[in-house]
């Protein structure tokens, strides 16, 4: 899939509502026809946790600005994830916090994709600079997809309303590469979305790839 010589760097790892729990959230249909270029996808997933929402709160600050139904949110100290990051640096800490709040949840595992032959270290953005533990996808992982995101995890390819202009043009060259899940499979088709999204959304830009990858219980 893909170049072979592109590099990778797992970002962190999240706790997002599973399959029975995100059904109970699911968008109403003119919100789908807006923000999505597959609406018939009733539960998209994305890095965004506005599409597909997390068991924590990362910024507590933020706590009256919450939907009602995020009120049980789960506070996360500073000290075990990425700064400004929606995600926890520590695998294995944040299970324990599920465990400890008796929370069921679909785990997930976040990377980001680099854009040219580079080394990890040398990725452009801040969010690469921190080292997760583990510092790889854990194996045995499933692949979900690809979401395009800024450096707040806003999608660009879920979150970022379409015109009925755009629409019209997009859905037609590129709802066919979307997978069921709402995110992208080909990670250098992923790349051009970022490219035509950077276009598209100037005030969001840059945008990034982000890999999502379920992880095993």
């Amino acid at each position: 899939m893909g170049m072979s010589g592109r590099r990778r760097r797992l970002l962190g790892f999240d706790a997002r509502l599973d399959e029975e729990d995100n059904r109970r959230c699911t968008f109403p249909v003119e919100a789908r026809e807006v923000l999505l270029l597959r609406p018939e996808i009733e539960c998209p997933l994305a890095v965004d946790t506005h599409i597909w929402p997390s068991h924590f709160l990362y910024r507590p600050e933020l706590r009256g600005f919450a939907d009602p139904q995020e009120g049980a949110l789960i506070e996360v100290e500073c000290a075990e994830q990425a700064p400004h990051l929606y995600v926890w640096l520590s695998l294995a800490r944040m299970r324990l916090r599920l465990s400890q709040c008796g929370v069921r949840a679909e785990v997930i595992a976040v990377e980001l994709l680099g854009t040219k032959d580079t080394a990890p270290e040398d990725f452009e953005p801040e969010m690469a600079r921190f080292r997760p533990e583990p510092e790889g996808v854990p194996e045995g992982s499933t692949f979900l997809g690809y979401d395009v995101a800024d450096e707040g995890f806003f999608s660009g390819l879920s979150n970022c309303g379409y015109s009925p202009a755009e629409r019209e043009v997009l859905r037609m060259e590129w709802a066919g590469r979307i997978n069921q899940f709402g995110l992208l499979t080909d990670e250098d088709e992923a790349l051009l979305f970022s490219d035509m999204t950077d276009r598209r959304v100037p005030e969001h830009a840059p945008f990034w790839v982000f890999g999502l990858y379920r992880v095993p219980l």
